[in-house]
């Protein structure tokens, strides 16, 4: 059975994408994690925190994120929350600080690869969510449109992206893959249990690769971005 893949727009003014957050210290990665992709999927198709089983369903899915923009700058934010735990595991009774970071302007293509069908049911629930779908946080909405253009490509990330471009991804391992000459990344990133926050480590290697083939899935805006980066040293 051939695989194809769903190129999703991720662009907005703030996104957020923790994946090693401990406590009252929110962090996020420089890209898109996984962990937060499946949430971002999962919501839209109205997917319950303790349904186990779609989410096993939807982590056979192989996600890869590639960088259109380079990010301007990590802000910081301070919000108060409740009912945070403590090193020894038990619930605050008081009011805590919480410390968030937040990649801001940035733009990133999700591309996700697996049978058509599938991807069809995910491009269907993004254009018509079920829940209210983020960028990593709820305090992060997306500025565009998840789906752009002729967003479903049939074929493997590999057989669309060719090697030695201009644009950073991250990519997943797949069994036909030598990672001989990759800088091959690991990170507890691969999401069992929302409910319980259980989550196994999932292995990626970083590459630059070409574009080209799926432009016509891309937010015409990347166009702008391309002419401001030649003035702007934050772009």
């Amino acid at each position: 059975m051939s695989l194809w893949s769903l190129c999703i727009n991720l662009q907005g003014p703030m996104q957020s994408w923790g994946i090693d957050s401990k406590l009252s210290l929110r962090s996020t990665s420089t890209m898109p994690s996984r962990s937060g992709i499946i949430g971002l999927l999962a919501s839209s198709m109205g997917i319950e925190r303790e349904d186990e089983e779609s989410l096993a369903q939807l982590n056979k899915l192989r996600i890869n994120t590639i960088s259109l923009k380079n990010i301007d700058y990590v802000e910081k934010d301070y919000q108060t929350i409740e009912g945070v735990l403590d090193v020894s595991g038990k619930i605050k009774t008081d009011m805590d600080l919480s410390t968030r970071y937040y990649i801001t302007n940035s733009f990133y293509i999700a591309v996700i690869e697996g049978e058509k069908d599938a991807l069809e049911k995910i491009m269907h629930a993004l254009k018509y969510p079920k829940w209210l779908v983020f960028l990593g946080r709820k305090s992060c909405p997306s500025a565009s449109p998840f789906l752009i253009g002729e967003s479903l490509k049939e074929g493997s990330f590999e057989e669309l992206f060719s090697e030695k471009g201009t644009y950073r991804c991250f990519k997943e391992l797949s069994s036909q893959m030598q990672v001989n000459n990759y800088i091959v990344r690991s990170d507890f990133d691969f999401p069992i249990s929302f409910n319980t926050r259980k989550f196994e480590k999932r292995t990626y290697v970083e590459d630059w690769v070409d574009i080209s083939k799926i432009k016509d899935a891309i937010n015409p805006i990347f166009e702008y971005y391309k002419d401001v980066s030649k003035y702007d040293k934050f772009y």
